[in-house]
C-alpha cells in the first residue's frame, strides 16, 4: 500500500532529521572530542549531513518499505514478529 506524498515527505523529513542529527553529533564526537567548539563543529557536520539525509530518506524510504514487506511476505515468522509488533501495524505483510 503505497503512502501518500504529504505522510512520504514528512517521514523523510523526520527521519532524515533525527538520524543526520544523531549520527553527525556521535561522529562529530569521535573524530573531535568533547572539548571547545564541539557545537559548532557538530552544527556544521549537521547541516551537511542534513542535506544530504533528507531527500534521501524521502526517495530510499518506499524502497526500504517495500523490501521489508518483500521479507515479512517470503519468512513466515518475520511475518508474525512484525505483525504482532505496535510500529508495525501499516506493513502490509499478507
Amino acid at each position: 500500500m503505497a503512502m501518500p506524498m504529504k505522510l512520504r515527505l514528512l517521514n523523510g523529513f523526520m527521519m532524515g532529521t533525527l538520524m543526520s542529527s544523531f549520527m553527525s553529533g556521535f561522529i562529530t564526537l569521535v573524530n573531535t572530542g568533547p572539548g571547545p567548539g564541539f557545537l559548532a563543529r557538530w552544527a556544521t557536520a549537521w547541516f551537511l549531513a542534513w542535506l544530504i539525509a533528507v531527500p534521501l530518506a524521502a526517495l530510499v524510504g518506499p524502497v526500504a518499505r517495500r523490501w521489508a514487506e518483500t521479507l515479512a511476505a517470503r519468512y513466515p515468522a518475520v511475518r508474525d514478529q512484525l505483525a504482532a509488533h505496535p510500529l508495525t501495524t501499516g506493513l502490509h505483510v499478507a
